[in-house]
């Protein structure tokens, strides 16, 4: 897994290469090699992200809350769950987006909580 400076560093060689392809005036062999240099960050990079989540999903109820099984749950037993799940694979980062989708798809109870709360005070 590469770090944030390497992939930094991968990144500055894309923008690099790219930019000089785009500016032009160079020769083929010198076009090649940059062609060649780009191709290998960018192979770098794919590495790195592709090998991400197949370590991450190696739990089942982390693959369960990816596939949006938990989404018809309350609030309460939803955030009982995905506290198991954070314990379990000690990040957050994989359950960012499912947490976003479930609360996207429960907006409108959390606005009727909300209408009705402002409206009894």
């Amino acid at each position: 897994m590469l770090g944030i400076k390497e992939k930094r560093a991968l990144q500055k060689i894309i923008d690099g290469g790219l930019a000089s392809l785009n500016a032009g005036g160079l020769g083929i062999k010198e076009k090649r090699a940059l062609q060649k240099e780009i191709e290998d960050a960018f192979a770098k990079l794919q590495v790195a992200i592709d090998t991400q989540p197949e370590q991450a999903i190696q739990n089942e109820k982390l693959q369960a809350l990816i596939d949006g099984k938990y989404n018809s749950e309350t609030p309460a037993v939803f955030l009982k769950i995905l506290k198991e799940i954070i314990a379990e694979i000690n990040t957050v980062d994989p359950v960012k987006e499912p947490v976003v989708k479930y609360c996207d798809a429960h907006v409108d109870q959390a606005q009727m909580i909300m209408e009705s709360v402002l409206t009894s005070q």
